[in-house]
């Protein structure tokens, strides 16, 4: 097996893993909170540019009796980050990415001033991660 194959195995492996990782904390934060969850996986198959198409799972979680959120992997490969997971509910959809270092920082400024009246700063909502923070 070439390196580049089995880097690309190296990395949804990793993936994988941190998805699970990512069910286990969120899973151990509703339990801390006393919520009654019961969690269902399914195995999806995935495609991407680099890393060709592979088996992960997406895992929905139902807390009490009918709220319902979806841990749905997003991609390996991400431009200032390195994997990504979505997690959707009723009210909307959060991203989460895994940084490998400092990461992006996006500020996007809206008018010609910072002390206008009329200006506005906008930032963009991305949870991030890293190992030491789960």
């Amino acid at each position: 097996m070439s390196d580049m194959k089995e880097n690309v195995k190296q990395e949804i492996s990793w993936y994988n893993n941190e998805i699970e990782r990512f069910k286990s904390f969120l899973s151990n934060w509703l339990e801390e909170l006393n919520y009654k969850v019961q969690i269902r996986s399914e195995q999806v198959t995935r495609n991407e540019e680099f890393s060709g198409q592979y088996e992960t799972k997406e895992y929905q979680f139902i807390i009490g009796d009918n709220l319902k959120i979806t841990v749905k992997p997003f991609a390996i490969r991400i431009i200032g980050a390195k994997g990504r997971i979505d997690v959707d509910g009723s009210s909307g959809s959060e991203k989460f990415v895994y940084l490998t270092g400092d990461g992006p920082n996006v500020q996007t400024q809206i008018g010609d001033n910072t002390n206008s009246k009329n200006s506005v700063k906008c930032y963009l909502k991305i949870y991030c991660y890293r190992d030491n923070l789960y």
